[in-house]
């Protein structure tokens, strides 16, 4: 009679190996199976209706996700859940192994990536909306399995450019690759920098892990908390002669509105402009050195 599994009930039953729901269920609550460390399959229910992707977060054993063909809105395919209605990648399963969204798939939900430990994610030419932190683990955190994130060329909407994955119609980022040793140059086709970008390949949650980010001479706008993923960045370079335009929704209070707690490089023929951006944003007293450079010669 069960039709209703509530966020966090049966969270970090760490023994359990096998779970099946029961054919009524209708819907799975966040974190519903978090940290079930020795989950290996689980037999969603026939009725479902409503599935929160952080269920079987911390799940990393899980080999096994099953559903009945005959469900109405959720399908497993090519170690994907997918919702059916608008085909839309809403889990990916912990494989170990390089992971090819399936073709037809055409939106990733975010933290869709929340459980996933696949090194390498290809994106099809059919994904025409990728969500905010679709490869976050949640929050603010990073999947540090994914180390790398291709798409196919001719996807009509996001396209691939040195260390960024960002959507051609507006110019943002949308995912950041840093490389093995934490440098992240990012793209000049990247005008506008939102919060809802993913990284992988780096926890930035972990203090200096990011070594250096160097931010195009493109950038044009940055909307609060777009900076704070790169806040624990040892080093942070501006390269463009006119800083960008930030902007703080509401919805944004208490964060930074410019990198913070760490080294600023700006170009020396701007420092004066720049210093008067961070005295305007606040942001300048919190800096751990200030310095300028010569652009020619990075």
């Amino acid at each position: 009679t069960v039709q209703v599994i509530d966020p966090c009930a049966f969270s970090g039953l760490v023994l359990v190996k096998t779970i099946r729901l029961p054919k009524r269920g209708e819907e799975i609550g966040a974190y519903a199976f978090y940290g079930c460390s020795s989950l290996k399959k689980v037999i969603l229910p026939d009725s479902l209706k409503k599935f929160n992707n952080t269920a079987l977060k911390d799940c990393p054993k899980l080999k096994t996700l099953k559903i009945a063909a005959k469900n109405k809105n959720y399908r497993v395919k090519g170690d994907c859940l997918i919702r059916k209605k608008d085909k839309t990648l809403v889990y990916a399963m912990p494989t170990g192994k390089a992971l090819e969204i399936p073709a037809g798939t055409k939106a990733i939900e975010a933290f869709a990536f929340n459980n996933a430990t696949s090194p390498t994610v290809h994106i099809p030419s059919s994904v025409t909306k990728i969500e905010r932190m679709a490869f976050c683990k949640t929050g603010l955190v990073e999947n540090i399995n994914i180390k790398d994130v291709t798409i196919a060329q001719e996807n009509p909407v996001y396209a691939r450019d040195g260390q960024c994955i960002y959507n051609k119609k507006d110019k943002s980022l949308s995912v950041a690759i840093p490389d093995d040793n934490g440098i992240l140059y990012l793209s000049e086709q990247i005008e506008n920098l939102t919060p809802d970008y993913s990284v992988v390949n780096c926890d930035t949650a972990e203090v200096e892990k990011l070594e250096k980010v160097v931010f195009p001479e493109s950038l044009k706008k940055v909307t609060v908390p777009g900076f704070s993923r790169v806040t624990q960045a040892k080093n942070v370079y501006f390269t463009g002669a006119v800083p960008p335009e930030v902007i703080k929704p509401k919805s944004a209070k208490g964060y930074a509105r410019l990198p913070v707690f760490c080294n600023i490089y700006v170009p020396e023929a701007y420092a004066d402009t720049y210093k008067a951006w961070y005295k305007k944003n606040k942001g300048y007293s919190y800096v751990n050195s200030w310095n300028t450079y010569d652009p020619a010669a990075m």
